[in-house]
């Protein structure tokens, strides 16, 4: 089972705090993953230090991909623009 990097850094950060494993060891195992995650993973750590030092951390739009994409399962983008389109000038007449 591959870990998300969310998880990663759950994982890292609990067995960090436990004397499981060395920040080394979490860096070889960061090194591992792809550039894209290693962003993600990035982030995710920013946001766990920005926590452990009283701050909000900062969100992004980003975190919102996705979200709501099964509604739109089974739907033609171009045939649902050209509906939008349709019902416009409708109102307009």
């Amino acid at each position: 089972m591959e870990l998300t990097p969310l998880e990663m850094v759950e994982l890292w950060y609990w067995q960090t705090e436990n004397g499981m494993m060395s920040t080394y060891e979490v860096l070889q195992q960061a090194k591992a993953l792809k550039p894209s995650e290693r962003k993600e993973l990035l982030r995710l750590l920013q946001e766990v230090i920005a926590v452990d030092d009283g701050q909000k951390p900062k969100r992004s739009l980003r975190e919102l991909r996705g979200l709501g994409k099964e509604i739109w399962q089974g739907i033609d983008a171009q045939e649902y623009i050209n509906e939008l389109r349709a019902e416009w000038k409708e109102r307009d007449r």
